[in-house]
């Protein structure tokens, strides 16, 4: 009797254990189920053991489709991101049955039918006493809207750039001009008010594009070499005629540990500078900004940081105004300033410091002051980069000082060459044409002018311009859409037989619009309102480029042709002919010899390429460029001359291109010689 009681006790228990069990995994299977996202679990090995319904909605496959697959068939990159379980037969300890979800990473899954859809997806490891219930959870969720709303952003900011800017370019560029016509003084006062009010304007657009990019996360940033010198000396040189008005000392303390060549993003980098450096000037009323530069190796400083890089620290000192202690930690929160008083004695948004704030921390770094009242204030900061060796010795100590006595040196006078400069204008907006117009005749240059991309091309079909100025935003055909037709022309099409050079003038001041505008085609890009400066240098630039080209091609024409061989070679045997001296046997070693110097130099120049060391690169074509000159190779050393130029820039636009040419130079000389001496 007790044992039957007994029994059925322990099968009323084991009725009770079993309803329990069976409620519970339905209340997770009803909970995994109403998850709005998609939920996948795997083995140890990664095959699916189970998906909710929000997976089958996203991937478009039904759960017994997926089952025993690998993961990698809708996540293929999911082993990018894979966790590890050290010693997982060895677990002892299961106090957790899931450990926390991994940081969440974003990707892409494929669906049944191909389609890739944009996930943000976090992973964990399931741990438990029996190894068939251990594995992953993944939890995925669709960025599509968000991406979606995005881009959206993008579009919206791209066109706010341009509507706003454009009149505002419009109001800076007269100013300018005005400033350079004979003004009473009360006059002279009223305009540069303008002018300067207009520019406070455009920084505080700038300053809110950026701060906005920066707050979606959709500020990209470049990885490529550049010369840490010449990024400094750019922030200062822009700032030197402010700093030497007020009468300010602005020096740059150089040395020789710093390093020659950086990898990053100079433009961020010189805008932290040239926003720190502005507001020195900006609350220094006498005294000096002083710019200096340490370097130390992040594996010095964190243990955990990767030994190849390193800690390059920035600081710039000033003897102005001074921050109250209790002041310093509203200085980088994002429309903060020390105080009302400050922002109507000198402006600004106090967005300025707190985008340098997060561009640091992009870069691996931070910002931080320090400040004693009406002493002055050294602001600091830091970012974490790869150093590129030097090849050659650094320079003894070297000091940049702009001093209240000294000038800028600003050229904005044409060459002499510029009148010849044919130019062609594509701008429908009637006052940024009269700018436009106006500055090129102050620089002593002239115009046509297209008001449309269709009257573009109509006018290249007549006239022989080397040179566009080309919005980017125009009604009937944008400057993109073009220049893109433009390259689509054979080079014989053009009155010249020669493509333009074209240059983007555009009020856009989105990074990516830079991009679209090169991927189009353009040469060059300058951003409204253009600074005379800035186009007097462009338009030099490209004149000596334009001017040696139909140099070239006068050569070209000149080529004899009693050879069979000389024309196809694109030599100048006339002066060949003046270095042998008509000694015809000295040309064809000549030619051998230079045939032999350059295929392991081009050959060098390749690897350069693939380790995009620039400074190589720009050596080998410099040496190719002098001895292509030497034997009368025009066009070739015109190549060279444009691949050495690529490389001091640090751009790869055309690279492939110009080896191509280069090789097949050599190629053609090399058939040439192998003709002749079978003959």
């Amino acid at each position: 009797m007790v044992l039957e009681q007994s029994l059925f006790q322990g099968a009323n228990e084991a009725n009770l254990l079993l309803r329990n069990l069976k409620a519970s995994k339905q209340y997770i299977d009803q909970i995994v189920t109403s998850m709005a996202d998609a939920l996948l679990v795997t083995t140890l090995s990664g095959e699916i053991k189970k998906i909710n319904y929000a997976a089958q909605i996203l991937l478009q496959y039904n759960e017994i489709e997926l089952i025993g697959q690998p993961i990698t068939k809708v996540i293929k990159e999911v082993s990018n991101y894979q966790l590890i379980i050290k010693d997982i037969e060895n677990i002892t300890t299961y106090n957790q049955d899931i450990n926390s979800l991994e940081q969440e990473v974003e990707s892409v899954c494929y669906t049944k039918s191909g389609k890739t859809i944009p996930v943000a997806f976090s992973s964990s490891i399931v741990k438990t006493e029996i190894e068939h219930f251990q594995g992953y959870v993944y939890i995925l969720r669709d960025m599509t809207e968000r991406k979606q709303a995005e881009l959206a952003k993008q579009e919206f900011l791209a066109m706010i750039s341009h509507e706003v800017r454009t009149p505002i370019s419009s109001v800076i560029g007269m100013a300018s001009l005005l400033l350079y016509t004979e003004l009473n003084d009360e006059q002279q006062d009223f305009v540069e008010t303008i002018y300067t009010s207009g520019n406070s304007l455009l920084k505080i657009i700038n300053d809110f594009l950026d701060f906005s990019k920066i707050q979606s996360g959709n500020l990209d940033f470049e990885e490529e070499p550049f010369a840490l010198r010449n990024c400094i000396n750019e922030a200062l040189y822009m700032l030197a005629p402010t700093a030497i008005e007020k009468g300010l000392k602005l020096t740059f303390l150089d040395t020789p540990e710093l390093p020659t060549t950086i990898v990053g993003d100079i433009t961020r980098l010189r805008q932290i500078l040239i926003n720190l450096l502005s507001n020195a000037i900006k609350f220094t009323e006498t005294g000096s900004i002083e710019v200096s530069v340490i370097t130390r190796k992040n594996s010095d400083i964190n243990h955990s940081s990767t030994a190849n890089t390193d800690e390059i620290q920035f600081s710039v000192k000033d003897t102005g105004i001074g921050i109250p202690r209790d002041r310093l930690e509203r200085l980088f929160k994002a429309f903060s300033q020390v105080n009302s008083s400050i922002t109507r004695q000198y402006g600004g948004t106090g967005l300025g410091l707190a985008i340098c704030k997060q561009l640091c921390e992009l870069m691996g770094g931070r910002i931080w002051v320090e400040s004693e009242l009406s002493v002055g204030s050294t602001f600091y900061f830091t970012i974490s980069t790869s150093v590129i060796p030097k090849e050659s010795g650094a320079k003894s100590q070297e000091l940049f000082l702009l001093s209240p006595c000294k000038s800028v040196p600003v050229s904005s006078s044409p060459s002499s060459d510029s009148h010849k400069l044919r130019i062609l204008l594509a701008e429908d907006n009637l006052v940024n044409q009269k700018v436009a117009l106006k500055q090129l005749q102050n620089l002593g240059y002239s115009a046509d002018v297209a008001g449309n991309g269709k009257e573009v091309l109509q006018l290249l079909e007549k006239i022989p311009y080397d040179l566009i100025l080309m919005d980017c935003q125009m009604p009937v055909l944008d400057g993109l859409e073009t220049t893109k037709e433009i390259h689509r022309w054979q080079e014989s099409s053009f009155v010249n037989s020669r493509r333009p050079v074209v240059i983007a003038m555009t009020a856009n001041a989105m990074k990516e619009n830079q991009q679209m505008c090169l991927d189009a085609g353009m040469d060059d890009y300058l951003s409204k309102p253009v600074i005379k400066e800035k186009l007097a240098a462009a338009l030099q630039r490209w004149g000596s480029v334009i001017f040696q080209a139909k140099e070239i091609y006068v050569l070209e024409q000149k080529v004899s042709t009693t050879d069979i061989g000389s024309v196809d070679l694109l030599i100048d045997w006339e002066r060949l002919h003046q270095l042998s001296e008509n000694n015809p046997e000295f040309e064809l070693e000549l030619l051998q010899i230079f045939v032999e110097d350059m295929q392991p130099r081009l050959e060098i120049i390749k690897i350069a390429i693939a380790d995009s060391d620039y400074e190589q690169l720009a050596l080998q074509t410099h040496q190719i460029k002098g001895a292509s000159a030497n034997v009368g190779a025009t066009t070739m050393h015109l190549a060279a001359q444009k691949l050495e130029q690529l490389a001091y820039n640090q751009e790869r636009r055309d690279i492939a291109n110009l080896i191509f040419e280069l090789e097949e130079f050599v190629k053609r000389i090399q058939e040439f010689l192998v003709r002749t001496l079978n003959s």
